[in-house]
């Protein structure tokens, strides 16, 4: 059975450009503003809880959601004003910028950026847990806990992760 790949042209190319680059920096917006949310719970506990009962947690919140919707819309549109949406050469299903600085700096730049600020504050948040919990089980027996296998699993894998994407956004689009 053959499958017959179709590229899209003109509008369609151009409207489906503009909601997959729309639609990566939102889920990355809303992934990095979770990630706020629990590292100040985790962080600032205390603050935190004086937020909870004041009732002002559900500003933030809502400030987090107008963000996310409108932030990433410079992305499409600028890339949309600076030359247009084509279709890539593999899969032809994804839409990439005409120009390749265009690709770069709006959407490929704080992708990267903002998952390295995730992964950080999520390994600043599972070593706050990891030392809260070793010190819990210090004050028990008297003796330090060292990190799990799964734990150092869960290190690796997050600074292997944020190690790629650092590097692969270099090496997406050829250099002049």
């Amino acid at each position: 059975m053959h499958v017959k790949a179709t590229r899209y042209k003109g509008k369609k190319a151009q409207q489906t450009g503009i909601i997959e680059a729309y639609g990566i920096l939102n889920v990355t917006l809303w992934w990095i503003f979770n990630i706020c949310a629990i590292f100040w719970k985790v962080q600032f506990p205390f603050h935190a809880r004086y937020y909870d009962q004041t009732n002002r947690t559900k500003y933030v919140h809502i400030t987090c959601v107008v963000a996310a919707i409108i932030l990433p819309l410079y992305a499409p549109l600028a890339i949309a004003l600076k030359g247009g949406f084509i279709p890539s050469r593999f899969p032809p299903i994804i839409c990439l910028g005409r120009e390749v600085d265009a690709n770069f700096y709006a959407v490929l730049a704080p992708i990267t950026i903002l998952l390295g600020i995730g992964t950080t504050m999520l390994l600043l948040i599972l070593w706050r847990i990891r030392q809260h919990m070793s010190d819990q089980s210090f004050q028990r027996s008297r003796n330090t806990v060292l990190l799990s296998s799964a734990e150092s699993k869960i290190f690796c894998g997050f600074s292997v992760l944020s190690l790629y994407w650092s590097t692969s956004t270099l090496n997406v689009f050829p250099h002049h």
